[in-house]
This record gives structure tokens, C-alpha cells and sequence, in this order.
């Protein structure tokens, strides 16, 4: 009999507790989230839009002068994704798989970081002995440029994983993120 006194009341506040928790779920609005995440994606494109002959022509001095430069720029970029995905990270949607969402961005930025990194490295390598004429410096840069700007080819692009149909309906429903996937064509 003193196992039925206790068992009533554990389960009726078990089922009061889960009851709360079933539908209310820490963090940003999902509407917040995709505000959030498209605005942070928008700002990475353009850190990462160092792909350009202006880019490259705007190195200037020595050899290793040159190097250091691009690596300053490459290293800008790195760091406006970090910035980005932490953004992202901060504003994990209130819904049940939030934690999901915010990982396959930051996976996605991860990824990207990682490969630049190893980009970077490689690129670090490169001989800065220049000649009058010489341009390998530049050249390295360039593929280095090129190369971190095409890190997102094999990385899996997380808009289109997104399964949470509120968060979906969120990203339809703001702005900067139609723009940004209507001019991707997505």
C-alpha cells in the first residue's frame, strides 16, 4: 500500500512535467533563426569574394611581403565565418530538433574552415624568392583565392537539409533569405 502513495504523485507530476516540456523548446523563434542564419550567410559571401584579379593585384612588395598579405586576407576570411557561424550557433531555433538545425551550419562553416586552413598551410610553403618578372607569388595567391572560395563544393549546403517545417516556413517567410536563395536559384 505505501508503493501506491508515492507512485500516484510521481506519476502525475512526471506527466505534468512532461506535458510543459513537450512543446516549449529553448532558444530563438524560428522566424529569429532564419533572420539570423540567412543574414550571417549573406555576410559570408562576401568575406569569401576575395576570388577577383583585383584581389590578387592589390599585392604588393617583396615576395614574402606578398605571401603575408594574402595569408592576412585568407585569414579575414576565415575569421568573418567563424564570426558567422557563431552567430549562428547563438540563434539555435525553439523547436525539437533545434540543435540539428544550427549543426548542419555549423558543420557546413566548419568544413569550410577546416579546408581553408589546409589551404592556408599549403599555401605557406610557397617560395618567395621573386625575380623582376616573376609572379609565382601571385599566382599561389590566386589558386589559394580560388581554392578557398570553392571549399563549399563538397560541403553539403544546409538549406535544403532542413527538415523542421517552422523553420522551413520561417526561411520562406523572411526576406534577405528569399532573396539570397532566389538568386541561387534555390
Amino acid at each position: 500500500m505505501s508503493r501506491v502513495r508515492f507512485a500516484v504523485p510521481v506519476v502525475a507530476l512526471s506527466a505534468l512535467v512532461l506535458a510543459g516540456c513537450s512543446a516549449s523548446y529553448e532558444g530563438a523563434e524560428p522566424a529569429e533563426f532564419a533572420s539570423t542564419a540567412c543574414g550571417a550567410w549573406v555576410e559570408g559571401d562576401a568575406a569569401d569574394d576575395i576570388a577577383n584579379s583585383e584581389t590578387v593585384a592589390s599585392l604588393t612588395g617583396s615576395g614574402e611581403e606578398q605571401r603575408d598579405q594574402a595569408i592576412e586576407l585568407a585569414e579575414g576570411v576565415i575569421a568573418s565565418w567563424e564570426q558567422q557561424r557563431d552567430t549562428v550557433a547563438d540563434a539555435k531555433p525553439a523547436v525539437e530538433d533545434g540543435d540539428d538545425v544550427v549543426g548542419l551550419f555549423t558543420d557546413y562553416y566548419d568544413y569550410r574552415i577546416d579546408a581553408s586552413n589546409s589551404l592556408i598551410d599549403d599555401f605557406r610553403a610557397v617560395s618567395t624568392e621573386t625575380g623582376e618578372f616573376d609572379e609565382q607569388v601571385r599566382q599561389a595567391a590566386e589558386q589559394l583565392f580560388y581554392g578557398i572560395q570553392d571549399t563549399d563544393f563538397d560541403a553539403t549546403f544546409p538549406f535544403t537539409e532542413i527538415e523542421d517545417q517552422k523553420v522551413v516556413d520561417a526561411m520562406l517567410a523572411d526576406d534577405t533569405c528569399l532573396t539570397f536563395l532566389e538568386e541561387r536559384g534555390w
